[in-house]
């Protein structure tokens, strides 16, 4: 309708549709079989550049951006509300997708045959770094953060309610895992065949270190820290 721009430019068997209102941007770049759409409201912005065999959609409202760059076999989607920010960038047979409502941030850099979601409410951040056959996924609501970093077949799950903190930085075939509710921080750092799972409630802290063959759980309620360092075939469990 009014002051808003569309480019599409591609090669062969695309389509790009841009739909929007006021002072919106939307441009596609991409080369086979690609498929682009934006459909948007107030200020935004949407930029979409792949290669082959890939869609990105974006679909948001106010002040958003949603921009996606993939190479091949990728699927990028965002749909956000307010104040929120999207950004894609993978490789080869990733999906990554963003559904966020006001003030949150998501971003997903991977490489190869990885996922990552990010699903988040209010003032929330959600950040996946992985490469190989991994997986990451972020479900907050207010106030929290979750980061990924891993490396190869590894599993990253953070599951937080408010002002919670969890982060999952291993690198081969280890899973980690935080389940918390209020003012909690979990930490997971391993390596090789590892797990670490934490479950707080209020004012607790978890956090698990450790090497090859371990097995670290947390399980706490008020005012609790547990800890667990361990090496090699070891098992530490507290329960408070």
């Amino acid at each position: 309708a009014v002051f808003n721009t569309c480019s599409c430019s591609h090669a062969v068997f695309n389509t790009c549709s841009c739909s929007h209102a006021v002072f919106n941007t939307c441009s596609c770049s991409h080369a086979v079989f690609n498929t682009c759409s934006c459909s948007h409201a107030v200020f935004n912005t949407c930029s979409c550049s792949h290669a082959v065999f890939d869609s990105c959609s974006c679909s948001h409202a106010v002040f958003d951006s949603c921009s996606c760059s993939q190479a091949v076999f990728d699927s990028c989607s965002c749909s956000h509300a307010v104040f929120n920010t999207c950004s894609c960038s993978q490789a080869v047979f990733d999906s990554c997708s963003c559904s966020q409502t006001v003030f949150n941030t998501c971003s997903c850099s991977h490489a190869v045959f990885n996922t990552c979601s990010c699903s988040q409410a209010v003032f929330n951040t959600c950040s996946c770094s992985h490469a190989v056959f991994n997986t990451c996924s972020c479900s907050h609501a207010v106030f929290n953060t979750c980061s990924c970093s891993q490396a190869v077949f590894n599993t990253c799950s953070c599951s937080q309610a408010g002002f919670n903190t969890c982060s999952c930085s291993h690198a081969v075939f280890n899973t980690c895992s935080c389940s918390q509710a209020v003012f909690n921080t979990c930490s997971c750092s391993h390596a090789v065949f590892n797990t670490c799972s934490c479950s707080q409630a209020v004012f607790d802290t978890c956090s698990c270190s450790h090497a090859v063959f371990d097995t670290c759980s947390c399980s706490q309620a008020v005012l609790d820290t547990c800890s667990c360092s361990q090496a090699v075939l070891n098992t530490c469990c507290r329960l408070q």
